[in-house]
């Protein structure tokens, strides 16, 4: 439950393909951003959208049971998705509880779903690693914790959450740790585990809500007009476009990345002021001879 798991949904970070200080910094080439970028309608959030094979593997296997004759609602309550989670906690909040509403409606008017199960929309959320930073890297537990809360406020039934100095190398125990002990404190010492949906009647989240549902639905049009291949061309060019728009507003200032563009230090201050960790894990090429 601690640092990077190594999932297919996005690129593999640090703790999985990164040598130590081989991650980008958060100002580099805007090129760089487009790998991990996030579709916001396309994929609802997620770290990029799914491959074309498992969207085409979803879809095969969904049509082949339905055409084998098995109900929907023989199969539907084992199906899971995976997001991920960015800064922007109330649109956050937002685009999980769109998410399950959209998959309750779609599962009820379209495929005839009457078990409740079937409605249900299971979830695990991996907190972003696009979002944190080289600079000044214990600024990361405060954006993992956001990321996680967000994460928990939304309905997610599993969380992992990226460990603070995997943009330096792989995540150490005690960053591995902290990760840990940020669900734990999250899910023990807080109540918002205790309710379903604690922002549901929030005039904000619940206009985000629709606003992001609106969106997706007729997004879902335009693709269900495509062929797989074109739908797959016009998500990867959204999620391109998005990771290019960030990247621009870093680089220009328009949007605020602390230590980055903002309230910046030099890195002899950071150590100085004990803000680097002192203990990283380094890449050993032999490992598989010992």
């Amino acid at each position: 439950a601690a640092g990077c798991t190594g999932c297919p949904s996005h690129t593999p970070c640090s703790a999985s393909a990164r040598a130590p200080g081989g991650a980008p910094r958060a100002n580099a080439p805007a090129r760089r951003a487009t790998v991990r970028a996030r579709a916001r309608v396309g994929a609802l959030g997620c770290a990029r959208p799914p491959g074309r094979g498992t969207q085409d593997r979803l879809q095969r296997r969904r049509r082949a049971a339905l055409a084998r004759g098995l109900e929907v609602d023989s199969f539907a309550p084992h199906i899971t998705f995976f997001f991920s989670a960015e800064n922007e906690l109330l649109e956050e909040v937002a685009k999980y509880r769109a998410a399950r509403r959209l998959w309750a409606r779609l599962m009820r008017e379209r495929f005839g779903a009457r078990d409740p199960r079937s409605q249900v929309l299971r979830f695990h959320v991996q907190t972003s690693a696009l979002s944190l930073t080289l600079q000044q890297p214990l600024n990361n537990v405060i954006r993992g914790t956001i990321h996680a809360l967000a994460a928990v406020l939304g309905g997610a039934q599993s969380l992992s959450v990226n460990s603070f100095d995997e943009v330096l190398a792989i995540p150490s125990p005690a960053a591995a740790m902290l990760s840990l002990r940020t669900q734990q404190i999250i899910a023990l010492e807080t109540d918002v585990a205790e309710v379903a949906d604690p922002f549901g009647g929030s005039y904000c989240v619940e206009a985000l809500t629709d606003e992001i549902e609106n969106e997706a639905r007729a997004t879902l049009e335009k693709l269900e007009k495509m062929s797989a291949t074109k739908a797959w061309e016009y998500l990867s060019g959204e999620a391109d476009e998005a990771g290019y728009r960030r990247q621009r507003e870093i680089d220009a200032g328009d949007r605020a990345v602390v230590g980055v563009n903002r309230f910046r230090i030099e890195e002899d201050e950071e150590e100085e002021l004990g803000l680097k960790p002192q203990e990283l894990f380094k890449y050993d090429p032999g490992w598989r001879d010992k």
